[in-house]
């Protein structure tokens, strides 16, 4: 697993707004984040698809679109 994993360690506290997760993804490149309290103890993980699921279709769309021009 470690030749495989990324250097940097990216997640977000568990209560950031939907449109901070969306724009954050975004800006990380990610379609999927570990998710953290305030004590960094992992409380669960967030996905483009979870944010799809909750009516969040622009935003996912947009962030999708954001991370594929990326790559």
């Amino acid at each position: 697993a470690r030749e495989a994993m990324s250097d940097e360690v990216f997640y977000l506290f568990d209560d950031v707004d939907l449109e901070e997760a969306v724009r954050n993804m975004a800006d990380m490149k990610v379609r999927r984040l570990p998710v953290v309290n305030r004590d960094k103890d992992l409380v669960g993980v967030i996905s483009l698809g979870d944010i799809a699921e909750k009516g969040e279709n622009e935003a996912a769309g947009a962030a999708l679109e954001k991370i594929a021009r990326a790559a």
